[in-house]
């Protein structure tokens, strides 16, 4: 598996979002990620985990 370019990282940044769960809201995010997730097919998700996966072994391999 290769590394991503400079450019792939970028557009991953660029389509990142960040949530804000405050107290008393966890069922109400919890079902938002259950229906983001849903959307997804599940060879789609197998392979952003595995990606994910690489990339904190990598990461943890680095800081050794």
């Amino acid at each position: 598996m290769t590394d991503p370019s400079a450019e792939e990282r970028r557009r991953a940044r660029a389509a990142a979002t960040v949530k804000i769960i405050r107290p008393g809201e966890e069922a109400a995010a919890a079902l938002e990620d259950a229906r983001y997730w849903e959307r997804i097919s599940l060879d789609e998700r197998a392979e952003f985990v595995w990606k994910l996966s690489v990339e904190v072994y990598s990461l943890a391999a680095e800081a050794k």
